[in-house]
């Protein structure tokens, strides 16, 4: 059982490295907010609704505001994110020193920035992060109380970005890890904390089903549950999902990584160091020490692992806890303290150079868009002038190929322009939310058969003849 003892003296140190580490790190984020993939939509309501996540929706609707605010979003994120590092050096038990080096490397991890570039959703998980962390707090102190606040706040967790489910049978984990790096070797107690965590954990996706239904209902969505349809193990063999989880952990996160995860195969370096360590405490302690250490490397991958096939980096959510956790440990094996610094700053800033790069592309691909909307509503005007002083209402179809130098190979959505994805409704939500042009955005599913045969005849823009009025719609066709 981890009976935590909070030592409040030592909260502001760790607190301030996490949240100077973030400024470094999102800097450039903080002061160049940009649209991009899912920001485009002023209202997303009953679309989060939808998706399961009435949380965020109930958030955006009563509190934050819909979709983002640029700067205060990602700040409010960040400081979450900070406080999310505290609240898990206090549930971990780690000294100061310890707390520190888990704090940045925590908050500098680029997992977060693949989710924080989905900036509609930046408070609200930043603030499930906070509550999920505290969560374990409670269930620790306050008995059965504490329990029963446990299951609420992660039914509230949950409902507002699902695959924060996993983080706290993960914490479990990664404290019984902590504890064997100090020369600890216990199961009892963490067999016992993840049965009691698991099953509280379910108690608490139930609630959130039924109340997701009741939900749907009340807004007449039709109950598609948004976990059930990335499930693959139905859609194939079990030794070809088996395959393709093996092979998404391997390539993604230790090999041919996503962009900036390049230092994640640091947690085997520290977990083989740990385990080593081990050794001289005898077969049983080796043994419990390459057990653990075989959870906490998989546990980042629950979800993979539950559906049977990869998913975004963003969904990753326990990634930079098990990162930041596991290379701590390593690096306290570290006797000399200048080699532990520049080891600690050398993966700290390169993270930070990662993230602000990544942003950077965002902020390219967003300017080739704009530059590329008001190009086309210029030849609108002025193929139908008589448009200017109306809402008008365009399809764009097909996409155009837009060369973004700064764009990085396995970026997940950094870097991509709008123009690229071929919707013709985000294009749309674009133009018109950022007051380039009064549109009225129209996905292919209002397209008739007349206008489909009108566009197999056009020739893609910028030729004359690829924007055509057709009964009161704008075609613009970008490509074939």
């Amino acid at each position: 059982m981890n009976n935590i003892n909070i030592n409040k003296t030592n909260y502001a140190i760790p607190f301030l490295f996490a949240l100077t580490s973030c400024i470094i790190a999102y800097g450039f984020e903080l002061a160049n907010h940009t649209i991009s993939i899912d920001v485009d939509v002023i209202d997303n309501y009953l679309h989060t609704i939808d998706l399961g996540r009435w949380g965020h929706a109930l958030l955006k609707k009563y509190i934050f505001h819909e979709p983002w605010v640029p700067f205060f979003s990602i700040a409010f994120s960040l400081m979450t994110v900070s406080a999310s590092s505290l609240v898990a050096s206090i549930y971990l038990k780690l000294n100061l020193e310890e707390s520190i080096v888990f704090s940045i490397l925590f908050v500098t991890f680029p997992q977060m920035a693949y989710q924080l570039q989905f900036s509609n959703q930046a408070e609200t998980v930043g603030l499930a992060l906070l509550f999920c962390m505290y969560s374990m707090i409670f269930f620790h102190k306050n008995g059965l109380v504490g329990k029963l606040l446990f299951v609420l706040i992660n039914v509230f967790v949950i409902s507002i970005y699902q695959s924060l489910v996993f983080l706290p049978v993960t914490l479990v984990s990664l404290y019984s890890f902590k504890r064997i790096s100090e020369g600890e070797f216990k199961l009892g107690g963490w067999f016992k904390e993840s049965v009691m965590i698991s099953l509280l954990t379910i108690i608490s996706v139930i609630i959130y089903f039924v109340i997701s239904k009741q939900l749907k209902s009340h807004y007449q969505i039709t109950d598609v549950s948004y976990f059930s349809q990335l499930i693959a193990w139905n859609k194939m063999g079990v030794a070809d999902a088996i395959i393709s989880v093996f092979k998404f952990i391997l390539y993604n996160c230790y090999t041919v990584t996503w962009y900036g995860f390049e230092f994640y195969f640091l947690t085997l370096g520290s977990v083989l160091l740990v385990t080593t360590t081990s050794i001289k405490f005898g077969a049983r302690a080796l043994l419990i020490s390459l057990f653990i250490s075989f959870i906490v490397i998989l546990s980042p991958f629950i979800l993979n692992i539950l559906i049977g096939s990869g998913t975004p980096a963003r969904t990753l959510s326990q990634m930079p806890m098990v990162f930041a956790l596991t290379v701590s440990a390593g690096l306290m094996k570290i006797k000399l303290k200048p080699v532990k610094i520049a080891i600690i700053l050398y993966i700290a800033l390169s993270s930070c150079a990662y993230i602000n790069i990544l942003f950077y592309s965002d902020k390219i691909a967003e300017d080739q868009t704009k530059f590329l909307s008001q190009q086309i509503i210029f030849d609108i005007y002025h193929t139908y002038p008589e448009k200017t002083q109306s809402d008008i209402p365009i399809y764009f179809y097909g996409k155009i190929k837009v060369n973004n130098p700064w764009r990085q190979n396995r970026a997940d959505e950094f870097g991509i322009s709008f123009y690229e994805r071929g919707e013709s409704d985000r294009i749309g939500n674009y133009i018109r939310n950022t007051g380039i042009a009064n549109i009225i955005q129209v996905s292919k599913h209002s397209i008739s058969s007349k206008h489909k045969r009108e566009l197999t005849s056009m020739p893609s823009w910028p030729a004359t003849g690829s924007i055509k009025d057709v009964s009161g719609t704008i075609l613009v066709k970008l490509s074939d």
